[in-house]
């Protein structure tokens, strides 16, 4: 891979950072979205999607997460976290897997939003929809650096599932409300990213019943995809 070092990326929020907006045509709405960022460990940028893939393959059969971006380089990333201490952590943990997978650090910025255009359904939900939807990413990534920390791993309490459950439910409500009418384009992410935060739950769901880290690392996967 043509790997390089990470620097700061801002993405342009457009929702909650998959969905694209609709045509100008349609009314602004005024919302209060706040900015926010991540530190993601990136794995490498790549010349073409096929190398990145292959590089996925790779990660996953050592158990290890991984997602690819490609709204601007082709790029493989291995883990996230709020904050760079955290981050830090994270890494530690991949190269415990393996000493010869290169990470390196990569700031991502989400600007605040005061107004968006959305031509679907209750706009005025968007930006519940969106805070909630990063709450629940929140919850799920800080129990993953709990447990990936841990040289045993500890199964999940009932509480923290359950949280997980309630959050993930009414998020899904909010989501499906929001998308009545709305254009192809904006359903298509939408869709996107309900099933990344699925399989997100589902990961946390199983790790309750047989705990194990590649069962962290498949719902880091999930929340970069979902992001």
């Amino acid at each position: 891979p043509n790997t390089q070092a990470a620097g700061t990326t801002t993405k342009t929020q457009t929702g909650a950072g998959d969905v694209a907006l609709p045509a100008a045509s349609v009314a602004v709405t005024a919302v209060q979205i706040p900015a926010k960022s991540y530190t993601f460990l990136q794995n490498g940028v790549f010349s073409s999607l096929q190398g990145a893939q292959a590089a996925q393959d790779s990660l996953s059969k050592k158990g290890l997460a991984s997602a690819v971006d490609n709204s601007d380089k082709t790029t493989v990333f291995v883990g996230f976290a709020k904050s760079k201490d955290d981050a830090i952590a994270l890494r530690q943990g991949v190269q415990v897997t393996d000493k010869t997978i290169e990470v390196f650090m990569k700031n991502v910025d989400f600007p605040a939003v005061t107004g968006i255009r959305w031509s679907g359904a209750k706009p005025e939900s968007v930006a519940k929809y969106i805070t909630d939807g990063d709450q629940l990413v929140n919850t799920i990534s800080g129990l993953t650096l709990v447990h990936l920390a841990e040289t045993k791993p500890t199964a999940l309490t009932d509480a923290s599932l359950q949280g997980i459950r309630t959050s993930h439910q009414a998020l899904i409500t909010l989501g499906t409300g929001i998308a009545d009418g709305a254009g192809d384009d904006i359903k298509q992410s939408l869709s996107k990213m309900t099933t990344a935060i699925n399989r997100a739950v589902q990961s946390m769901e199983e790790y309750k019943k047989t705990p194990s880290q590649s069962l962290m690392w498949q719902a880091q996967s999930s929340l970069m995809q979902y992001l």
